[in-house]
């Protein structure tokens, strides 16, 4: 499938920074790859069944800066915003893609767009967002099926983007590399970009025939799952055990809980269960713990946090970036991470479509069209484990905290 799309349009940001997209025509396109990863199979068609605009370029520092320096930005950090605001690790670049930006972050660059240049975008009607999965890969393959637009080999991607073989550490002033058959730059590392989808690795094998404007639900409704406010419990009492503020009137029952789902799980003799087993056993008994059982229930802490309470919040990311492998830049590798997370070799890519649209804000939404995308379902079920009711078995998590990379 050939497919051209040559039309560009500019919009003004103000203050004499204007933001260049390129029109996307409706078209079908063969998703995924075989003999990589699992999430990447099966290959598959998709159909975009309508044009949109997608950004030139990945949004650069001076371009995010008309927004995270006014006071819109400030507003909305204090209203919805987490922790440091916005900062670029690599700053003072202004051409330079800018990175360390939220998911949430992205977002609300997008609204601020609908909100001040909406009047100045190509189209009526059209509103800014983040693109879902299909459409990244869709503009980024634009018509070829090797394993970058320019080609299969990490020479082939020498050619079109920044990676860990010739970046030297650092992110580059945008288009500073081939662009693809439609006149998109930087699609192949230099910063990852964010996709508005929930990530799903599951999701091709669940698409059935030809799926239509695909979009990843969440699937992982921990907000409807029973056992959500029980491990809620569990995190808080952790926390407070970790804080040395615990109260045993509340957090040693839900301890005693968390201690006896443990045991009752088949995989307490597996990982690092039994460890978690016995740290809580030296508080429960001795109200102490040593250096390695602090450790222990961090990582526990941690691993609850990532696989129930944070696990319905990742966020697609694609393209690879600048300090990743050339296997992580293909157009078909797919990553993730949380989106309140910052890293500075992620950035994003603003897309214009036709709106309204309130799936682009509630991915869920798209659960409904019956195109092979997944329906919502909940995390683990209650498992009925004896008296606990909360099923650990096939669980397992890593002893030092944080050790969550994303692929």
């Amino acid at each position: 499938m050939t497919t051209t799309a040559t039309k560009t349009e500019s919009i003004s940001l103000g203050n004499g920074i204007d933001m260049v997209f390129c029109r996307i025509r409706a078209g079908t396109f063969r998703m995924g790859t075989r003999g990589r990863y699992t999430e990447e199979e099966p290959v598959h068609d998709v159909v975009i069944s309508q044009p949109y605009w997608l950004g030139l370029f990945p949004v650069t520092q001076q371009q995010f800066e008309q927004w995270t320096q006014s006071e819109a930005y400030a507003a909305w950090h204090a209203a919805h915003g987490s922790g440091d605001m916005h900062a670029n690790r690599f700053s003072g670049r202004p051409e330079h893609p800018t990175e360390q930006v939220t998911w949430f972050e992205a977002c609300g660059f997008c609204d601020w767009l609908n909100a001040n240049v909406k009047g100045r975008l190509p189209a009526a009607g059209l509103i800014a967002c983040l693109p879902t999965e299909a459409q990244w890969e869709y503009a980024c393959r634009a018509g070829t099926e090797t394993d970058y637009h320019s080609g299969d080999g990490v020479a082939a991607l020498a050619e079109a983007g920044w990676y860990e073989g010739n970046a030297g550490e650092t992110t580059h002033p945008i288009g500073g590399k081939v662009e693809n058959n439609w006149g998109l730059y930087d699609m192949h590392g230099n910063v990852a970009e964010w996709c508005v989808d929930y990530y799903d690795a599951a999701a091709y094998g669940k698409r059935r025939n030809c799926a239509v404007d695909p979009v990843a639900a969440n699937v992982c409704d921990i907000e409807e799952a029973p056992d959500a406010k029980v491990f809620r419990s569990w995190v808080s009492a952790l926390q407070g055990v970790l804080k040395g503020d615990a109260d045993d009137g509340q957090h040693r029952p839900r301890l005693k809980h968390l201690r006896a789902c443990i045991k009752d799980s088949p995989d307490v003799q597996k990982n690092d269960w039994l460890a978690a087993a016995s740290a809580l056993d030296s508080w429960l008994t001795a109200r102490r713990l040593t250096d390695n059982e602090t450790e222990t229930l961090q990582a526990l802490i941690h691993f609850f946090v990532d696989k129930w309470l944070g696990g319905a919040r990742r966020r697609v990311i694609r393209g690879g970036a600048w300090d990743g492998a050339a296997c992580d830049c293909r157009s078909a590798d797919r990553s993730w991470n949380r989106p309140g997370n910052r890293f500075r070799f992620v950035g994003f890519r603003v897309c214009l479509v036709p709106g309204p649209d309130d799936s682009r804000k509630t991915a869920e939404a798209a659960a409904s069209r019956g195109d092979g995308t997944p329906k919502a379902v909940t995390s683990r079920r209650a498992g009925g484990t004896g008296a606990t009711g909360v099923d650990l078995a096939g669980a397992s998590f890593p002893r030092r905290p944080g050790a969550f990379p994303p692929k």
